[in-house]
């Protein structure tokens, strides 16, 4: 039985003394349903190009954006909500952290 790809995405985080701050930038893996790990997104890429890698390799895509749940954005859709691609995904804090120690 030949095994089904998900492309995993997810939005990278760095720390600052505030607290975590989301890039923008996105990483990412294929992971089959057997387990088995399959290629990865080598640099980080914007969420707009780590979505054109992912839907490339696999028709289900997930998508983890900082401080948020998973979203479903591949041609297949998963059991997650649908990611809204209108977003704008820059540099910022994540939700919930937005106000702290301004």
């Amino acid at each position: 039985m030949t095994p089904e790809w998900i492309a995993f995405i997810a939005e990278e985080c760095e720390r600052d003394e505030r607290g975590p701050i989301a890039t923008g930038l996105f990483s990412g893996h294929l992971e089959s349903d057997d387990g088995t790990f399959g290629e990865f997104i080598e640099t980080p890429l914007t969420v707009a190009e780590a979505l054109r890698w992912g839907r490339a390799r696999t028709e289900r895509v997930v998508v983890r954006v900082a401080g948020e749940e998973y979203y479903s954005a591949g041609r297949i859709p998963g059991i997650e909500p649908p990611l809204d691609e209108t977003r704008r995904l820059d540099r910022r804090r994540p939700a919930g952290w937005e106000s702290r120690y301004s």
